[in-house]
């Protein structure tokens, strides 16, 4: 007969003092949700440093778990039979071909959610800029669950990135000035900004931008590049593209679209989407894709996985897309407006749902963002 170790009181304890943290932990985390910043702070300055990232990881996905489960039954609208599942069959018939240049063609909603919504894939342009927005929804099982998309045409639009004050940080200790540069402010031409992507520690994820490193690139992961001569390319890296031409080069994980199909990494989990972004976790998700022409389509909304986030962009058009930052707090796409007699920026985000990011963008955001500005 074997003979069984029994646990000793400390260990017990601990264990049980563990598991009361957790739980105590996770129902403040779903009480300060209502907060994202102070969420977002607690999570990066308290929970990582002393419990480490994988901790947390899993105390997140209680939390995200949690609110996904109070939505669905909130928001209770099941999708019919005739819902279609195919996004490549869904995006050819929007129409997506290489004669549109400025205004893209309206997006063909996916068919059979029961409750239509006005205006679902109907491109808008947003006032004072080049810059077109819609929705749409991919989810069968939270038709609740919105995608807003910016169409940004690379005709008269040009887009630059800087690291932040702080992140993405890492063992080189390089930091950005996290500010939109002073002759683009000056210039009155600036139009939107928004956000990059995960910090250094959720992922070693590279960044080069403007002649510095960052953080070291790796082969094989998801990056969007940005030319001197101002062509973008979403690509998988490997070192032979790090070519003198190349201005900016951002890497967030594998890639979201691959060669015009939805890349079926998006369900492979921590070991590949890092942090919190592991595949099956149901939270706000940003994601940047490129069309055939070369334009580019950002993407940002709440209750979404890695797989609703790319049938969104697949929706769109984009050949190649990747994501970018997650959580409510961190993904972030703010509209300047220059008012010509103040000479300063007006600015508001693009949803009510999203921080209004725009006096760190330009006085010092402390993560690494894109901006855009009128050629």
């Amino acid at each position: 007969m074997s003979k069984h170790k029994k646990l000793s009181l400390p260990f017990k304890i601990f264990v049980a003092l563990l598991i009361c943290f957790i739980l105590a932990t996770s129902v403040s985390l779903i009480e300060i949700a209502k907060y994202p910043e102070d969420a977002a702070n607690f999570a990066d300055n308290v929970l990582r440093p002393l419990f480490g990232s994988k901790a947390v990881i899993t105390i997140e996905g209680i939390v995200f778990g949690v609110q996904d489960k109070i939505n669905k039954a909130k928001n209770s609208n099941p999708i019919t039979t005739n819902y279609t599942s195919n996004i490549n069959e869904a995006a050819a018939n929007t129409g997506i071909s290489e004669s549109f240049i400025l205004i893209p063609p309206n997006i063909k909603p996916l068919v059979g959610f029961s409750d239509p919504l006005a205006d679902e894939g109907i491109w808008k342009n947003i006032e004072g800029t080049s810059l077109y927005t819609t929705f749409v929804r991919t989810d069968p099982t939270r038709s609740f669950s919105v995608v807003n998309l910016v169409f940004i045409p690379s005709k008269n639009v040009s887009i630059g990135a800087v690291a932040g004050t702080k992140h993405p940080g890492g063992e080189l200790k390089q930091n950005g000035t996290g500010i939109v540069p002073t002759d683009i402010q000056n210039s009155g031409k600036l139009i939107a900004a928004f956000n990059g992507g995960f910090q250094e520690k959720d992922g070693h994820y590279g960044m080069y931008a403007n002649g510095i490193t960052y953080v070291p690139m790796q082969n094989g992961l998801a990056t969007v590049f940005i030319y001197k001569n101002g062509k973008v390319a979403i690509q998988k890296f490997d070192s032979s593209l790090m070519t003198n031409d190349v201005l900016v080069a951002r890497q967030n994980g594998p890639l979201l679209i691959d060669n015009g199909q939805v890349s079926n990494s998006t369900s492979k989990g921590i070991a590949l989407w890092a942090g919190t972004s592991a595949g099956d976790y149901v939270t706000w998700r940003s994601g940047l894709g490129i069309t055939a022409n070369g334009d580019l389509i950002y993407a940002v909304g709440p209750s979404l996985t890695p797989q609703s986030l790319g049938d969104a962009l697949r929706l769109a058009g984009c050949t190649e897309a990747m994501q970018l930052d997650i959580n409510n707090f961190w993904v972030r796409f703010v509209i300047f407006t220059w008012n010509q007699n103040g000479s300063f920026y007006n600015y508001q985000p693009l949803t009510k749902s999203l921080p209004n990011a725009g006096k760190q963008f330009l006085t010092g955001d402390e993560k690494d963002f894109f901006y855009l500005y009128t050629k």
